[in-house]
């Protein structure tokens, strides 16, 4: 779970001294984990922003705000082409960490591809994510 080599397991068992090791790993495994969390609450709170943006401008019957967010969000749907991408992903509540990672990793994927069409002129919608 920690990335413990077999090697440093053999290491470890000859000086006697399994603490510094597994603490050393430990740290490391949640000072990682950690980051990739808080980086998925950085775009969590600024979706969530941008819903209450959403919200605070329908209450107000903001009608030019609601059209702006919601054409910069569903302009793929007047595209003819659409891509669209199902990742499918199992597991048990123990490797729920690296599920996270794994959707925090096709994020960024995704929103690379996004800049990347941008500046090329295409649609940054033309493609759908959904994970099952």
């Amino acid at each position: 779970r920690f990335s413990i080599a077999r090697t440093e397991i053999d290491d470890t068992r000859k000086a006697g001294n399994f603490y510094s090791l597994l603490h050393a790993k430990r740290s490391e495994y949640f000072r990682l984990q950690c980051a990739e969390s808080k980086k998925y609450v950085e775009y969590a709170a600024s979706e969530h922003k941008l819903g209450e943006e959403l919200i605070a401008a329908l209450k107000k019957d903001d009608v030019n705000t609601v059209k702006t967010i919601l054409c910069e969000r569903n302009e793929g749907a007047k595209q003819q082409q659409l891509s669209r991408t199902i990742v499918l992903m199992d597991g048990t509540g123990s490797v729920g960490h690296l599920l996270q990672k794994a959707k925090g990793a096709i994020s960024t994927m995704f929103e690379r591809i996004s800049t990347i069409l941008k500046e090329n002129g295409e649609s940054p919608n033309s493609f759908e994510m959904q994970f099952v």
